[in-house]
């Protein structure tokens, strides 16, 4: 699949947005390699599909609990978005999803693969919109044939402006005729806002709309009217239905992270996961991560509330009805792009990055909880030194069925990027 496109990259950024992007995460880079595991950890890299010249690497799961690798691969002028699977101790051969020479390409606002059913998997990526100078739309398509080949590619929002829109998730609909789409949405981000908005002030939205397998877009909601500009989103499908956590906003700037449900087609009133009273007049480019298992839900997340850099979790065992007081997982020299997955027996893994003072090199933390008893409980926690201060995007982790961890980020520098994998525990990597 072929569009007319090209690339944005570090050299040139889409409005304030991308420039908080560029700032917080690309600038000086100077590589991304292991450098060291501490605490006695067992964590090995372990082979990537990707070639070199990748980045923006997402992790999902296919339907038998699988690593889902994608990426963005540059071929010449263009960027091509990719996938593999991992099983059977082996990534399958990568598959290309699509391609173009007008993409948004950057560590935080990355595109995505996903596999919904036997029949059903589902992909976006960003393409620059000629019409204002930092305006990009989204394009969704979706595939029949395990990703062999894929439909015409459609665009979620209908408003027609030449505006921002990003940081996407997709999510199972109720059946295999179609699937969701969430995304941070900036159409009304230079406009006053309708006098019957939530808000008085006007800003980027949080909405989302379904797709039809004919490409139609229909039942198009505003989840959140008025959110944090550039934080990236995360949804996990709980036993009632998706869950999406993120970045809100409100009159005083005050920027916390909320979620909600999707229940019976509409989206709940958003709630607040943890009270952290963060005020920040721009945004922070760090998203809240989340992950699910059974009726247990947990969400990870990044605050400089007060002055105290922090990460913290909270966990719902109620299917997300309600979250327990948020735990901090750890403060002080505090990166954040914080990532989290929890496998089947509900053992929480919380990654997140640091640069601990006197340092030379940034350190990407991992860390596990047991939730079983009625606190949580740490278990163990390792460092991995990184051969930069300043690391490209954000780190992803997911698990396998037998407990093992899969994390991928960028390596290598911004000239010369490449997506690595690095695996510990369960059947790879013994802990």
């Amino acid at each position: 699949m072929k569009s007319s496109n090209k690339i944005i990259t570090s050299s040139a950024v889409l409005g304030l947005c991308a420039f908080f992007i560029l700032t917080a995460q690309l600038a000086g880079c100077d590589g991304l390699s292991l450098q060291g595991a501490k605490s006695g950890s067992r964590i090995a890299e372990i082979a990537s599909p990707a070639s070199s010249n990748s980045q923006s690497p997402r992790l999902t799961q296919d339907i038998n609990g699988n690593p889902l690798l994608s990426w963005i691969e540059t071929e010449g002028r263009f960027s091509v978005l990719k996938y593999s699977i991992f099983a059977q101790g082996q990534w399958s051969p990568p598959l290309e999803v699509a391609r173009g020479d007008d993409w948004v390409v950057n560590g935080a606002d990355t595109p995505s693969v996903v596999q919904f059913s036997e029949n059903l998997m589902a992909a976006h990526w960003l393409v620059v919109n000629p019409a204002a100078r930092f305006a990009y739309d989204i394009f969704v398509s979706h595939s029949l044939d395990l990703g062999r080949t894929w439909s015409k590619p459609v665009t979620p929002h209908t408003d027609g402006t030449a505006t921002e829109h990003g940081f996407v998730n997709l999510y199972r609909g109720k059946d295999d005729g179609r699937y969701g789409v969430v995304w941070l949405d900036g159409r009304n981000a230079a406009m006053k806002s309708p006098a019957e908005h939530m808000h008085s002030m006007a800003g980027v939205a949080l909405r989302s709309a379904m797709i039809g397998l004919d490409g139609s877009v229909y039942d198009q909601q505003v989840v959140d009217d008025l959110v944090c500009d550039c934080c990236p989103t995360a949804l996990t499908h709980g036993p009632q239905g998706p869950i999406l956590a993120y970045r809100n906003r409100d009159e005083t700037e005050q920027r916390d992270i909320f979620y909600a449900q999707l229940r019976e087609g509409q989206w709940s009133k958003p709630t607040s996961v943890g009270f952290d009273d963060w005020h920040i007049t721009g945004c922070p480019v760090n998203g809240p991560a989340i992950s699910s298992a059974g009726n247990a839900i947990a969400i990870a997340w990044f605050t400089a509330a007060g002055g105290r850099k922090s990460v913290r979790l909270a966990v719902s065992r109620d299917g997300g009805l309600m979250f327990g007081l948020p735990l901090e997982v750890d403060h002080g020299g505090i990166v954040g792009r914080v990532s989290l997955v929890m496998d089947r027996t509900q053992k929480i893994t919380v990654s997140w990055l640091t640069v601990p003072i006197g340092t030379e090199f940034a350190e990407l933390q991992l860390a596990s909880f047991n939730i079983k008893d009625s606190a949580l409980s740490k278990i163990n926690q390792d460092s991995i030194t990184l051969a930069t201060k300043k690391p490209i995007g954000v780190p992803v982790i997911t698990a396998l069925a037998d407990g093992t961890r899969v994390l991928a980020w960028t390596g290598g520098g911004v000239r010369s990027p490449k997506v690595r994998v690095f695996s510990w525990g369960g059947g790879l990597v013994d802990e």
